[in-house]
């Protein structure tokens, strides 16, 4: 997808030109997960877990879902390979927020300061996400990646030895001590060129291909194995030197399966709707379409899959869950607001990319809007607006535009302004007949610009046929001015009815002339004096509503109503540009389109009319971070977008006051060590307190109950030290906790994990009445070693649970409790799940026992061939009556691995099963002889 972009990135003079191309253009969506519902910039979450790949050794799961935005289905995003405004979670990656550099880092020459720069760039992974740009250690000279929000995630440049200012990979250690390696490259060409160029043609100083993403190729253990690996569907295209072109290749990186070692996989079927095509041939939709995601084992046999149907569109339209022999189980549908009337010859779209169906020549719509300004009646058509669940139930959305108060002082610099937001009224009509008067005076309602659009129409007179030459026609002017054509505001094809007039204040003379004489009328419109509100729209859109309905109810059973206007004044907005990066100009219509966030935001419940008032601020009382060259690099930007909640207040439909929370948050610049851009140190910003106090309101009455709490971080890692909880009768709570950093253990650290609570302390009205310390204390390994608790009294440390021996994936064997019993665990299915657990016995005793090692040979038969399941529990019954272990309790138990456990077998030998489904569904548990102990059933409408 190609983008032209004018962009004033390097002098406030300059304006230039960046061309993208090979279809690497990603949205924020391709690397930011959806999460919670930000209600902050009104984006709901819209979400459908699919497929899950546990990793057990390092303790994530790999999930694939499915989500819908609003920002993804504008026009200027492309349509991803699922259908419009829907995205898959992706799994990995490394992407720049803006680009406006050649190069993935810039070291400047000429000067003392040892400084990098970069664009910004956004990451995501399994579990974690954030943004950062490149900057250099001025006294190592290192380079490092500097976060410009919160994360204690570490990332590892590796430069690419041959390019200079190249990255080869980047490596991100998360908090879990488990690396993630990004090096699979997207190379795009990016052409960049000023207005004073005198052509625009390409030169190998203005064009140079570019890493425009990296994406997660491995992950592995804190133990440094690889326990997953990412394929990726690899597709490049050599640019020759010929023509205009400088040349080079374009590559594209396309997810194919994600594999986790000894656990199975998620593969990624596609359609390629281009297999012809180069990677530069400029589409508006990804050239790979998704028709399957599917879910395997290990032995490559299907667990679960999903299936998208567009229907020849470009909307999804359902989303069908499939059994492993391909047959349906359940399916969700998709319906769209308005879809049949995009893509017809009225349909335009905004600047922004959302629909504007505008009507040729029609002046009856009650608005006259700018062209390529937002159109508020049609700026949602084709969004999602119900979802139809596998139960019957429905889901029903309502957008619509975002708002932020008008500026007067602004000027329109489109080539035909109008009246965006004026009533746009008829507000006269002649009805004349020349037979009677050539002339009429009009006096015009009060309330109304003298900018005038009148439309005429006449019919003459039956009379004798005239003589040739002679015009037939009957003409009119408005105090003597014929008046001006009115063009259609896209096409710029006249509207031959319609004449615009500029007027003085007063009555008005029309006039009629010409040789015959007929009868018509000529209805005048404007716009009217004061805007309907004080606001601007546009930037995308919000959520207005949304309900619920139980399947076949035409009521809905919840119905939720969003309001962004100030709570003083509903015709004002309180949305604010919250946005953190320079914008960008196009060439075309389109704008840079910036976060909206709201500092009022009324939730209503539209059933039984209770309310709730949240109260958000955007504003940082800190001084300002130096620019560091783009302020999407400004530190404080992630606190602007996410926006500050100061106050909730919740009310009944009578208007009382329920209950209220006033919250608080203290901020510190804390500098980055080494760390300086144009000389000036940089500065992180944390969110080092926050409190909150909630009072609420007993029977709607005056009398409340107070709770208070407060919660402090420290500067280095962002972690809660320690919190303060005042109860309603006045009881004190309070915690403190100590990190790897503050109990001094360097082998975490060295690891990053740096966030685990190793002790934690509670306090009740000031006396100590817990505290818990976890362990690591073996050299060896990273895992805990023992948990313990203090005696309140003495304040000496009580071993609680020791944590004796992990195997070689992590698992851990033997852990001892506080009476000296040890629990040992006995792990098969190739050390990913426990077959039986063993109480009293030590693993130095019952390791080298034969009936031990068989069993463990027996789940691994059984992980490879499900068919072996028999010969398991024979093994387990077995181990479970070794005399050996006749004086200790034993269960045990079996799996379909990714499925479920299969067999559950008590330590006096009770054994329970249970059966699935062709999808894989629990559908009963039975007991040994078969009898039906629990059924399940799914009931979903085809």
């Amino acid at each position: 997808m190609k983008k032209i972009i004018l962009s004033a990135f390097l002098l406030a003079s300059f304006l230039g030109s960046i061309t993208i191309s090979g279809q690497m253009e990603l949205s924020k969506y391709d690397y930011i997960t959806n999460g919670e519902t930000n209600m902050y910039q009104g984006i709901p979450n819209i979400s459908f877990p699919l497929l899950s790949l546990g990793v057990p050794t390092a303790g994530i799961d790999i999930g694939v879902s499915l989500s819908y935005t609003t920002e993804s289905a504008s026009a200027y995003n492309l349509i991803s390979d699922v259908g419009k405004g829907w995205n898959l979670s992706p799994i990995g990656s490394v992407v720049r927020s803006k680009t406006r550099e050649f190069d993935d880092f810039a070291i400047p020459t000429g000067t003392s300061n040892h400084e990098a720069s970069s664009d910004t760039y956004y990451y995501n992974y399994p579990g974690g996400s954030g943004r950062f740009y490149i900057g250099m250690d001025t006294v190592s000279l290192e380079l490092l990646c500097v976060h410009t929000s919160p994360s204690n995630d570490k990332i590892i440049i590796t430069k690419d030895p041959v390019t200079p200012n190249r990255v080869k990979s980047f490596t991100i250690i998360d908090t879990k001590g488990n690396r993630y390696l990004f090096d699979k490259i997207n190379v795009s060409k990016l052409h960049k060129w000023g207005p004073f160029d005198a052509s625009r043609i390409e030169t190998i100083h203005n064009t140079k291909f570019i890493n425009s993403g990296f994406f997660l190729s491995k992950i592995y253990n804190v133990k440094n194995e690889e326990v997953a690996n990412v394929e990726y569907l690899t597709t490049t295209q050599v640019i020759p030197d010929y023509g205009n072109n400088v040349p080079g290749t374009l590559q594209n990186q396309k997810i194919k399966r994600i594999t986790v070692s000894g656990m199975g996989s998620i593969e990624y079927q596609y359609t390629d709707d281009y297999p012809s095509d180069p990677l530069s041939y400029q589409t508006n939709k990804d050239r790979y379409m998704m028709n399957k995601l599917v879910l395997k084992n290990t032995q490559n046999q299907i667990i679960n899959q999903y299936a998208f149907d567009r229907e020849q569109t470009s909307y999804l339209k359902k989303l069908i869950n499939l059994d492993k022999d391909n047959a349906f189980v359940q399916k969700f549908a998709f319906e769209y607001k308005n879809e049949d009337y995009l893509g017809g010859y009225n349909t335009y779209i905004d600047n922004y990319g959302y629909p504007i169906y505008y009507e040729f020549c029609n002046i009856d719509t009650g608005e006259l809007i700018t062209p390529y300004h937002t159109n508020r009646n049609t700026v949602n058509y084709g969004t999602l607006q119900r979802i139809i669940l596998p139960t019957g139930g429905i889901t029903e959305y309502e957008f619509e535009s975002h708002s932020i108060p008008f500026d007067p002082n602004t000027t329109c610099m489109e080539p035909k302004c109008y009246y965006d937001n004026y009533d746009f009224d008829k507000i006269y009509t002649v009805n004349f007949d020349t037979n009677v008067t050539n002339q009429y005076t009009v006096n015009l309602p009060a309330g109304y610009q003298n900018h005038l659009y009148v439309k005429y129409n006449y019919t003459l007179h039956p009379n004798q046929p005239g003589h040739p030459g002679i015009p037939y026609t009957i003409d009119y002017t408005i105090n003597d001015d014929s008046g001006s054509p009115f063009s259609h505001s896209y096409e710029e094809i006249e509207c031959p009815d319609i004449k615009t007039f500029t007027v003085n204040p007063g009555s008005l003379n029309v006039k009629f002339s010409g040789v015959k004489k007929g009868y018509g009328t000529v209805e005048i419109y404007a716009p009217k004096q004061q805007r309907r509100d004080s606001n601007e729209y546009g930037y995308g859109l919000r959520l207005k509503s949304m309900k619920n309905f139980n399947p076949g109810s035409t009521s809905p059973v919840s119905y939720t109503d969003y309001e962004y206007s100030t709570f003083t004044d509903p015709l004002l907005s309180s949305g604010n540009d919250v946005g953190v990066g320079d914008y960008i100009d196009f060439v075309d219509e389109r704008k840079d389109t910036p976060p909206i966030g709201y500092n009022n935001i009324k939730v209503k419940n539209m059933i039984d009319g209770s309310y709730s008032k949240y109260y958000y601020t955007h504003s940082i009382p800190l001084d300002n971070n130096p620019m560091l060259g783009g302020s999407d690099r400004d530190m404080s930007g992630y606190l602007r977008s996410m926006g500050i909640l100061q106050k909730k207040e919740d009310y009944s439909s009578s208007n009382q006051l329920l209950q209220k929370t006033e919250i608080n948050s203290e901020f510190k610049t804390v500098p980055l060590s080494n760390i300086t851009t144009s000389g000036t140190p940089v500065k992180k910003i944390n969110i080092s307190k926050q409190s909150s106090t909630t009072e609420t309101y007993i029977n709607g009455t005056a009398k409340k109950l107070v709770t208070t709490s407060e919660s402090n971080f420290d500067d280095t890692y962002n972690n809660m030290t320690s919190s303060k909880e005042t109860l309603a009768d006045g009881t004190v709570v309070e915690k403190t906790l100590l990190y790897p950093s503050d109990k001094g253990i360097q082998k975490l650290i060295t690891a990053n994990m740096i966030d685990i609570p190793l002790e934690t302390s509670t306090k009740r009205n000031g006396k100590l009445v817990g505290k818990a310390e976890t362990k690591f204390d073996d050299a060896s390994h990273l895992y805990p070693t023992s948990v313990l608790t203090y005696n309140m009294q003495t304040q000496t440390p009580v071993s609680a649970t020791t944590l004796d021996i992990y195997d070689s994936k992590g698992n851990l064997v033997q852990a001892t409790g506080k009476n000296g019993i040890p629990t040992t665990t006995v792990w098969g299915y190739y050390q990913t799940q426990p077959i039986a657990v063993i109480s009293g016995a030590s693993y130095a005793q019952i390791s080298s026992l034969a009936t031990v090692t068989a069993a463990i040979t027996a789940s691994n038969a059984d992980r490879d061939d499900p068919s072996q399941e028999p010969q398991l529990l024979t093994a387990l019954e077995n181990l479970r009556k070794d005399p050996a272990l006749q004086n200790y309790t034993v269960t045990a138990t079996t799996y379909d691995p990714m499925i479920g456990v299969t067999n559950s077998i008590s330590a006096n030998g009770i054994r329970t099963v249970n059966v699935y489904d062709s999808a894989n569904r629990l559908i009963k548990t039975t007991d040994a002889a078969g009898k039906t102990l629990q059924e399940y059933q799914y009931n979903y409408k085809h």
